[in-house]
């Protein structure tokens, strides 16, 4: 953890650190912030970065939540103006799948085969 989230208070830091230390480094685990990657990479380009859990959880739900919302809407005028089906699934798509129990996936696949774009986001 450094101060700024910047690419020269990160790289900085870890010029602090001295060669020896850097060298040890394997393994970096960052969130996605390009400034951070950028000093990863020129102080530590030898180790492996990989992106924390957490922030690749949250663009995959973000993004299945757009893609959600996008399918359940209808053409304006519609009534209702959005699927009731597909907006009502909206939790248990974002549970893990080895956690459904069989009506939530017998809801899922129907859904799915309805909506192709859906199962594919």
């Amino acid at each position: 953890m450094v101060p700024h989230r910047s690419e020269a208070a990160l790289s900085g830091f870890l010029a602090a650190q001295g060669h020896r230390w850097r060298r040890g480094v394997k393994v970096v685990v960052s969130d996605g912030s390009k400034s951070y990657a950028a000093a990863i990479a020129e102080r530590l380009g030898h180790a492996r970065h990989v992106l924390d859990r957490f922030h690749v959880i949250g663009w995959f739900a973000a993004g299945l939540t757009a893609v959600r919302r996008d399918v359940q809407r209808r053409p304006e005028g519609a009534k209702p103006a959005f699927d009731p089906e597909v907006f009502r699934a909206r939790f248990v798509l974002m549970k893990r799948p080895d956690t459904l129990g069989a009506d939530e996936r017998s809801r899922l696949d129907a859904l799915f085969e309805t909506h192709p774009r859906l199962k594919a986001a």
